[in-house]
């Protein structure tokens, strides 16, 4: 009888290891998605402050993906164990100077 109630619990062990592993790898293998403001871009790297957490995420992705990001740029990146699968540019950082007509004077009485 004590064989049978080992063998059952070695069973239910494995088999609930089994099914932890396979839950481990999907969640390991879904993409996520973080929208924000990229603070600094190298030839492999990337690093984004997200909008809502505020976090700073470093991701390494091709030079290919990362040819035309500039820090400034606000994008949205699919990412899985930190390498990038897409940047999508969701903006671009005004690159003009404020016109005489668009500054604020500050009038002292």
């Amino acid at each position: 009888m004590k064989r049978i109630t080992i063998a059952i619990a070695v069973v239910l062990l494995a088999a609930a290891f089994i099914v932890a592993m396979r839950t481990n790898l999907y969640a390991q293998s879904s993409p996520e998605t973080i929208i924000g403001d990229v603070t600094y871009v190298d030839l492999t790297m990337l690093k984004i402050n997200e909008d809502v957490t505020q976090t700073v995420y470093t991701l390494s992705a091709s030079p290919n993906q990362l040819k035309n990001i500039q820090p400034g740029f606000r994008v949205e990146v699919k990412t899985i164990s930190g390498k990038v699968l897409s940047i999508t540019v969701l903006g671009i950082p005004m690159q003009s100077k404020p016109e005489s007509y668009q500054k604020w004077k500050v009038l002292v009485q």
